[in-house]
């Protein structure tokens, strides 16, 4: 099975500092990618946007395509919050003919080790000293993780795939989620920013009792919100998120709770589809790219799968009200979700 990844694991830009170049190649251009590997190292966005020519085209591994300094720049901004604090590049092609630069590279977590993406294939068009186009391939080769994949996707939103449990809430669940994000995902000008299915794949005796839900859900955010501190681990996990709302209270002169994550559920009628079925309030602290408190809506489903060892956590999450027709597309993911066979 071959996966592309999203771009809120876009870690595989063009940042090698090891590949060699194997073919002929440009001055000019061999200038521009060293130029560029630097600054992006060093996570200077205005360096990096330096590099780019006022009408360049940046197509990202989900295929969105970004146009022009403003919304490269964004994506720049995206990537940086989540790239870790050290990577390093094992190199498989470093080509550059002419105005064109050819890249493929793996790439290892550095203290770890761990392979975090096994193979990426970009190509950089440089005209006049520019980078004009720039396109990134990321893909997963079949994994030792076959998740019970049973989340249909509407068009344009994006899907992703992780085990559990996340660095960021290492005491939380065993098991595999599927994401399905809208496509203002990471836009909080659009109105479908921060709207999200996420579907937990547990086993069977895990605890998802109503009162464990909450706290288990403000744990969860409460480590998303903490994930871009520098140094940040699944081996120092609670200290960091401590650390990063006591300095985020101090700074604001605000009482740390009212800065970390608080859910409330109430139990509604479900479905013949689902066991039990909860609706509710987060307030969560988004630290990925507002870096401010936010207000979503929630809906919770709970099933257990018969003949099988696990049981399903369906959750929908949105900051608009659920008269808003987004709940309609979101509602539907919910309807149309069977167990996987």
């Amino acid at each position: 099975m071959i996966r592309i990844i999203i771009l809120l694991l876009f870690f595989a830009f063009p940042t090698s500092l090891f590949a060699q170049n194997n073919g002929s190649g440009d001055h000019a251009s061999n200038v521009v990618f060293e130029q560029y590997k630097q600054a992006f190292l060093s996570q200077d966005i205005e360096q990096v946007m330096a590099l780019y020519a006022q009408d360049a085209i940046l197509i990202t591994p989900d295929g969105t395509t970004y146009k022009g300094p403003d919304e490269i720049r964004a994506t720049y901004k995206k990537a940086f919050n989540y790239f870790p604090d050290s990577l390093t590049f094992q190199p498989r092609q470093f080509v550059v003919e002419g105005q064109l630069i050819y890249h493929v590279s793996s790439i290892r977590v550095g203290e770890s080790g761990e392979k975090i993406v096994p193979f990426s294939a970009e190509t950089i068009f440089v005209n006049k000293g520019k980078i004009g186009y720039h396109t990134i391939a990321e893909y997963y080769p079949e994994s030792d993780i076959e998740p019970p994949v049973a989340l249909g996707i509407p068009n344009n939103w994006t899907p992703q795939t992780s085990s559990l449990p996340r660095d960021f809430a290492p005491n939380l669940y065993e098991g595999i989620a599927d994401y399905a994000f809208a496509p203002g995902m990471f836009a909080p000008e659009k109105e479908d920013y921060f709207t999200y299915v996420m579907v937990l794949y547990l086993p069977i005796e895990t605890d998802v009792s109503r009162n464990k839900l909450e706290r288990d859900l403000e744990t969860y955010f409460d480590g998303l919100a903490a994930l871009t501190v520098p140094g940040f681990n699944k081996n120092n996990a609670e200290t960091k998120v401590d650390q990063f709302f006591d300095s985020l209270a101090t700074r604001h002169s605000v009482p740390e709770d009212s800065l970390r994550a608080n859910v409330k559920l109430k139990p509604v009628a479900g479905d013949s589809n689902w066991e039990k079925s909860y609706n509710g309030s987060m307030s969560i602290y988004e630290g990925m790219i507002a870096n401010k408190p936010i207000a979503l809506n929630t809906k919770v489903r709970l099933h257990k799968c018969p003949g099988s060892d696990y049981q399903t956590v369906f959750l929908e999450m949105s900051p608009q009200q659920y008269s808003h027709q987004l709940w309609k597309t979101l509602d539907e993911m919910a309807r149309q979700w069977q167990c996987p066979q």
